[in-house]
């Protein structure tokens, strides 16, 4: 995928998302689809995301709804392959049980609609501590 983006012209930094070479405050918006359940330490990673958000800034992760039958099948095909994913059934929950005082919201709770980084930004907004 970095080679796809270089062709396109785009800067790339290969790199751990739980430890970023970016500063504090760099980025307006974090876009994080289908990836989040193969972090190898999730609230690590979490904490490095808002580090590098903007405190005006807008994260949002796009995780595969795990109650879905297609989805337990890959899930369990990912175990058979050994891989180390780890998915969170939908939820909305509280700044209270929030690390950063962020409020998450599930996508579970929004109509359907087609996958697209404009609806998920709707529906799935983690704003910034």
């Amino acid at each position: 995928m970095l080679e796809r983006a270089r062709r396109k012209g785009l800067e790339t930094v290969l790199a751990e998302i739980e430890a970023m070479p970016f500063g504090d405050a760099t980025f307006v918006r974090i876009l994080l689809m289908d990836a989040f359940h193969h972090v190898r330490d999730q609230t690590v990673a979490l904490r490095e995301l808002l580090r590098v958000l903007k405190p005006d800034g807008r994260l949002v992760i796009e995780e595969p709804d795990i109650r879905r039958l297609p989805v337990k099948i890959v899930a369990a095909l990912e175990r058979l392959c050994l891989m180390r994913s780890e998915r969170w059934k939908p939820r909305t929950s509280s700044s209270s049980g929030s690390p950063s005082g962020a409020t998450l919201t599930s996508l579970s709770r929004a109509p359907r609609v087609r996958p697209s980084a404009s609806n998920f930004a709707r529906y799935a907004a983690l704003p910034a501590a």
